[in-house]
């Protein structure tokens, strides 16, 4: 699924020719592991409430997105998500990456320096409605300090403090005052946002994304080329090998696995590995066939060639 740039005409020139012939002999690749449609195509707004209400959140595989928000503002390679707010939950997703801009002692949420168009505070009302109709449902949302502060009159975690108690009822409050990394229950969670505080502050008010010992984050995103992608690949492979580990031998630590990257590639392939964002493009071949690299990338997926092997894709 990746290529890189090439050093000397004669290897463009077999890449090129390559990939003509992995487009001749291909159709379009569907997969349901990859969208970018802006409508969900199934429902699962209630999905947790089959799930008994002792089981501790750590113990939990909940699905989440990167830069949650961030819907086209500033092009393809700023883009991560094409669904919206209520259809990423409606559509089962329960860990939210949310970036705040602290501007005029209110957040705006933000990719970097791009505006997303959209306040912390609607953030907060979409959330409220859909727990409301969801009860059985929780929803965990990482915030993090985003670009520079301008016009203001206090500090970041003043201004969330000011959502935080707007809204008492929303938000999961952690009764743990003795140090101990808390571990809650579905049971306790339900129908509130788990705050996963990502920015300086003094007091608790979820759990503790920079808790190194309770929070076990894989996030390697910078791509410098396309080939980067089997390097991730692997590191997401071993992030959910370690979470099963530490899970049998009764550990209760949280482990966040993102699937995202940028830079050197754009964040639809890396989720793709398409030519275009498309939800049906081709695959982007690599230019390696099993004649001449069969044991480069053994797991990556393959399609057959004209050549009588296999491409990697």
């Amino acid at each position: 699924m990746r290529y890189y740039s090439c050093s000397s005409f004669s290897w463009c020139a077999i890449f090129y020719l390559a990939s003509l012939l992995h487009f001749q002999v291909t159709n379009c690749h569907r997969t349901s592991g990859y969208s970018h449609e802006s409508e969900i195509s199934g429902e699962n707004s209630k999905w947790m409430s089959s799930l008994p209400d002792n089981v501790p959140l750590s113990s939990l595989s909940l699905p989440g997105t990167h830069e949650s928000l961030s819907r086209g503002h500033g092009g393809a390679i700023a883009e991560c998500q094409t669904l919206s707010l209520e259809s990423q939950l409606r559509a089962g997703i329960r860990v939210l990456d949310v970036r705040c801009r602290h501007i005029e002692d209110s957040f705006a949420i933000h990719h970097g320096m791009i505006f997303l168009h959209i306040m912390f505070g609607d953030v907060l009302q979409q959330l409220e409605a859909f727990l409301k109709n969801n009860p059985s449902e929780t929803i965990l949302m990482r915030v993090k300090e985003e670009y520079e502060a301008v016009n203001v009159t206090g500090t970041f975690e003043e201004t969330f403090s000011h959502y935080y108690n707007e809204n008492p009822t929303l938000f999961w409050h952690t009764d743990n005052e003795t140090g101990e990394r808390p571990d809650p229950t579905l049971r306790s969670v339900r129908g509130k946002v788990v705050i996963l505080d990502n920015f300086s502050s003094t007091t608790k008010y979820g759990l503790n994304y920079g808790d190194s010992g309770q929070f076990i984050i894989q996030d390697d995103f910078k791509f410098s080329t396309n080939w980067d992608l089997y390097d991730k690949w692997m590191k997401v492979k071993d992030q959910v090998r370690n979470a099963d580990v530490s899970r049998r031998s009764g550990e209760n630590k949280f482990f966040l696995n993102y699937l995202s990257g940028s830079f050197g590639s754009f964040p639809y392939f890396v989720a793709s590995g398409h030519v275009t964002s498309g939800t049906g493009e081709h695959r982007l071949s690599t230019g390696l066939t099993t004649l001449t690299a069969r044991d480069k990338y053994p797991d990556f997926p393959r399609l057959d060639c004209i050549l009588k092997g296999q491409m990697y894709s």
